[in-house]
């Protein structure tokens, strides 16, 4: 009889077990471990990092190098000893892989239909060049040569990048930003999500655009005067 009733008992759990197992594989998911990022989260997550991390801790710290202030706790910086964040990696690793990313989500077939819930396709890659460009308009300035043409490419098989020079950069944001400017004239009332500078108003990011594009033809007059005073003359700038 014992034997009986431990054998009900075993069967019952085992019954227990492959009931309760049959949807541990939808339950077992963390909802803090997503398989997909939302490209709007990519977007607010790219504006800060950059956005910190350029008028931040890199403005930061080449002010107290040339001791425009100093510190008063905490002196390491003012004293000249780098803790890496004078270092370019962060930024590469961090907001542009993050706008990089953007852009693939955008123009792969088997994802662009689903970002659509965040944006026009067109101005969410448009916005993403944009900022990349301030951000290497910004990382070119502060470091001269740097990796721009084959950044970005580690799924290429690219890691280590060459370093281009100012005057290559320069010639390279701007075909970005009037390749941006053309798509965000497709769709200029499509406001996009997870942007937290000019929420989503696409034609601030025009002007952005176009002011960006006078700053970089400032740059260039030191080393191509004739390509310079041909940006600045540009029609774009009447409306900027």
């Amino acid at each position: 009889m014992k034997i009986y009733k431990k054998n009900r008992i075993l069967i019952l759990l085992a019954i227990l077990g492959m009931v309760s197992c049959t949807h541990f594989e939808d339950m077992n998911v963390s909802p803090n471990r997503p398989t997909t990022v939302p490209t709007s989260g990519l977007l607010t997550q790219a504006q800060v990092n950059l956005v910190y991390t350029l008028n931040g801790e890199v403005a930061h710290l080449g002010a107290q190098y040339v001791q425009h202030f100093t510190q008063v706790d905490y002196v390491e910086k003012s004293n000249y000893a780098d803790d890496g964040k004078s270092s370019f990696l962060g930024i590469y690793a961090g907001g542009l892989r993050d706008l990089k990313e953007i852009i693939v989500l955008n123009t792969q077939d088997r994802t662009k239909e689903e970002v659509l819930k965040y944006g026009d396709n067109d101005n969410q890659i448009a916005v993403a060049n944009i900022l990349q460009v301030w951000a290497f308009h910004n990382m070119t300035d502060i470091w001269g040569d740097i990796p721009y043409s084959e950044a970005l490419k580690g799924n290429e098989g690219i890691i280590q990048p060459k370093y281009d020079t100012q005057e290559a950069i320069y010639d390279g944001l701007i075909a970005q930003l009037e390749t941006a400017s053309e798509q965000i004239i497709l769709n200029p009332e499509v406001k996009l999500e997870g942007d937290i500078i000019f929420d989503g108003n696409m034609n601030q990011w025009e002007q952005f655009a176009v002011s960006l594009k006078l700053r970089i033809a400032m740059r260039l007059s030191e080393v191509n005067n004739a390509k310079a005073d041909e940006l600045i003359n540009d029609a774009d700038f009447a409306n900027a």
